[in-house]
């Protein structure tokens, strides 16, 4: 994000990745961290940080899982409970989980937005035999 803020836009910001090719049920790390700084007193808060988990054939096989921990908001923080749906667990205030046993599996919870937010990603890479693979996305939104 750079120069002046734009929340209609993306409805702020979406970072989408497939779950790459690899032998057996390897897992990717990744640290995530992003410039939420403009945010900070936007008018078009109240924000919401939305996760998804969704299964390429459809079936809920439930062969990938998303792990996101250590949570960091700046001076921000998380804010009510979080909303889930298929299979997502957890909350911004420990750690999320999800699980494609379903096509789609979401979690979405508020937050104060502060000046960086950051998180690990930990995904398994177990592939599905199919044209579409397992997905997973996450968004920011106002």
């Amino acid at each position: 994000m750079a120069g002046t803020c734009r929340i209609g836009w993306v409805r702020l910001l979406t970072v989408a990745g497939l779950l790459l090719p690899a032998g057996g049920s390897e897992a990717a790390l990744f640290r995530v961290s992003l410039d939420t700084s403009e945010l900070v007193g936007h008018p078009a808060g109240l924000f919401s940080l939305e996760f998804q988990l969704n299964d390429g054939l459809g079936t809920g096989d439930a062969n990938n899982v998303a792990t996101l921990s250590n949570f960091s908001f700046g001076s921000g923080g998380p804010l009510g409970s979080a909303t889930r749906t298929g299979g997502a667990s957890g909350d911004l205030g420990t750690s999320v989980t999800l699980t494609d046993s379903a096509f789609f599996n979401q979690l979405y919870q508020a937050f104060t937005p502060g000046l960086v937010l950051g998180f690990d990603l930990d995904l398994t890479t177990a592939v599905d035999p199919g044209p579409q693979p397992d997905q997973f996305s996450f968004a920011i939104l106002d």
